[in-house]
């Protein structure tokens, strides 16, 4: 196994790699991007990585949602070392440790994917009810004519929830050069369009055979989102979780022990020599679902819409596949962007 691991130019990201896999841990935002080696050895990225803060951690704590990276009220560090970095936040209740491991599947040759370890240490006096979400901002499935998502083989083309025990296995969302799988782990995971998933501190309402449109400015956006449910967890001790992504169709994630040990079961211990604590949490800073974007950030965003739309747009003339209701999604947001640079709209005859 051999690990690398490099600064980047910008402040706080370094960059690892071991085998066909690429993992970038961001100190400023307190998020990751993740790539992996094509068959033409093009780094790809697993998700959207063109603003990494599409993707992040949630912490619920006694009801009080807390997006890491995003908050004030947690500070963010990196920690680990080259075979297992990680990113640490810390505040005054809290102390989050999100690990990264690479692991290599058994049907590859070489490292090709991450197993994400998040570890909560409950700091304060009273007992806390704490939970997690992960929202990853998926985007391999968007750029063709085929359905974002397969569970198991099973094509998902529409809203879907899965919930804990209701399926084994593995999810996959792929384009023609890569795929990426995720392990079915947690309480239960949600499949549906990004901005559904983002704009609410927890959970948005499960809407089966939903589209992943959300006009106008989210269109065939999809995303998964995992859940861990909140349980108690006492002063002094842990609760940890985990779930795999890698690259490729691994057949739900058989795993090479000899270079990287499975994830730790959840456990509670106590330190040596505990530190003072405080006696009550304090009130979260309220989260803004999304950043004020700068006017060329704006451009660069719309940009990028434009790009994804005409990729649609390309796979529905090669497909023939487009619903009525796809297309009047699109025509609403071509209209919108129009509008907004003082274009006339046109609409279809």
């Amino acid at each position: 196994m051999f690990l690398f691991a490099f600064f980047l130019p910008r402040l706080g990201a370094v960059e690892y790699t071991d085998g066909s896999v690429k993992l970038v841990l961001w100190e400023d935002n307190g998020r990751f991007s993740l790539y992996a080696k094509n068959a033409h050895s093009q780094y790809v990225p697993f998700f959207t990585d063109q603003d990494p803060r599409t993707s992040f951690l949630a912490v619920m704590v006694n009801d009080h949602s807390y997006k890491l990276g995003d908050t004030s009220s947690f500070k963010i560090r990196l920690g680990g070392d080259s075979r297992k970095p990680s990113l640490v936040f810390e505040s005054s209740f809290l102390l989050v440790t999100e690990e990264f491991s690479f692991i290599q599947t058994s049907d590859a040759g070489e490292a090709n994917g991450v197993s994400i370890t998040i570890t909560i240490e409950n700091k304060v006096n009273q007992q806390s009810m704490v939970g997690l979400r992960y929202l990853l901002d998926t985007s391999l499935g968007e750029y063709r004519s085929g359905p974002p998502f397969a569970i198991n083989a099973k094509a998902i083309n529409s809203e879907t929830l899965i919930e804990k025990g209701a399926s084994t296995g593995y999810w996959v969302s792929e384009n023609d050069t890569l795929s990426l799988t995720g392990s079915l782990s947690g309480d239960s995971i949600h499949f549906a369009n990004w901005k559904r998933l983002n704009d609410v501190p927890w959970k948005t309402p499960y809407a089966q055979g939903r589209n992943f449109n959300s006009p106008p400015y989210s269109v065939g956006d999809s995303a998964v989102c995992y859940y861990f449910e909140p349980k108690a967890i006492s002063r002094g001790e842990t609760r940890t979780v985990s779930f795999t992504l890698a690259a490729g169709r691994s057949g739900g994630f058989p795993v090479q022990t000899a270079e990287v040990p499975p994830p730790a079961p959840e456990t509670s211990e106590t330190p040596e020599t505990p530190a003072a604590v405080p006696t009550a949490i304090p009130e979260p800073v309220v989260i803004v679902p999304a950043p004020v974007l700068s006017p060329e950030d704006q451009k660069d965003r719309d940009l990028a819409l434009i790009r994804q739309l005409i990729g649609r747009i390309d796979g529905y003339m090669i497909s023939g596949a487009a619903t009525e209701e796809e297309l009047s999604a699109m025509e609403y947001t071509l209209g919108q962007l129009m509008a907004k640079y003082g274009m006339e709209p046109h609409t279809r005859p």
